[in-house]
């Protein structure tokens, strides 16, 4: 699993995405679909809850224009489970 941030460009912010994919398989975010995307440069606890589960606990954006762009629910029969945060935790510019 891999957490990273990307620039998306001059007239966008930061997007906070996270990557799950076997341990023996190099990360490319080229070539590997996020399982999660939001907006803006974000603190997130990902915890595996089992073998085959993971939990994946995001802030609630303070920013309206803060959203959530993609959860994947399924990868290669690994089930996640997404859930906000009570508080919001957003890591400074």
């Amino acid at each position: 699993m891999t957490i990273y941030e990307r620039n998306c460009g001059a007239t966008a912010d930061f997007a906070t995405h996270v990557n799950l994919r076997r341990s023996d398989v190099s990360f490319d975010s080229k070539k590997q679909e996020p399982i999660f995307v939001m907006s803006g440069r974000q603190k997130l606890q990902v915890t595996w809850l089992g073998k085959s589960s993971l939990l994946v606990t995001f802030p609630v954006p303070p920013d309206p224009k803060e959203r959530v762009f993609q959860r994947i629910e399924t990868v290669d029969g690994v089930v996640i489970r997404y859930e906000p945060m009570q508080h919001s935790d957003t890591l400074p510019p």
